[in-house]
């Protein structure tokens, strides 16, 4: 188990965050596409207790659970108690889950590309609905990592892929 933390910030284009990350030695991967298998049961028991189990397929195959933080002082970065582990057949994990009472409550896809630097991992993500930076890490490099990558602290947000789809969906009157 690990404490995640991260913000994401919207960008309408990548190319100089990728210049300044470039320029700081950062490793990155090839980019790739992922999908995002959310599940819970019938009356939605994990969303209401803030719980997160999900499937996801991109360079690897992955079994997440996210969980709320016990005792959490407030702050910017939205942190998660996060449960990883790898999968080897996540068609037989969905059956799995189907049979102890799980659904697919949600699929959510995009384009991916992460990098590496020493104290923060940043992920350049592209989905229907926009281009965002999410940057993992303490909240402290969390928000250095930013400023030296030129986003604006005031266009951050904790929110989830899931959110920030449906305030776009509402906004264009979906």
């Amino acid at each position: 188990m690990q404490i995640e933390s991260e913000l994401k910030f919207p960008v309408d284009d990548f190319k100089v965050v990728m210049q300044r990350l470039s320029r700081m030695s950062g490793i990155h991967s090839p980019w790739y596409f992922e999908r995002n298998i959310v599940l819970d049961d019938e009356k939605g028991s994990l969303k209401n207790k803030d719980f997160l189990l999900r499937l996801r397929t991109g360079l690897n195959t992955k079994l997440t659970l996210k969980l709320p933080v016990d005792n959490k002082i407030p702050g910017l970065a939205k942190c998660r108690q996060e449960f990883e582990t790898g999968l080897e057949d996540i068609d037989a994990a969905q059956s799995i889950f189907r049979h102890l009472g799980f659904k697919v409550w949600l699929r959510y896809e995009k384009y991916r590309q992460v990098w590496s630097l020493n104290k923060v991992e940043v992920c350049l993500d592209i989905l229907p609905f926009g281009r965002f930076v999410e940057i993992e890490g303490s909240e402290d490099s969390i928000i250095e990592t930013a400023s030296m990558l030129g986003l604006e602290q005031v266009t951050a947000t904790a929110r989830t892929y899931f959110q920030l789809n449906r305030d776009h969906a509402l906004k264009q009157g979906w």
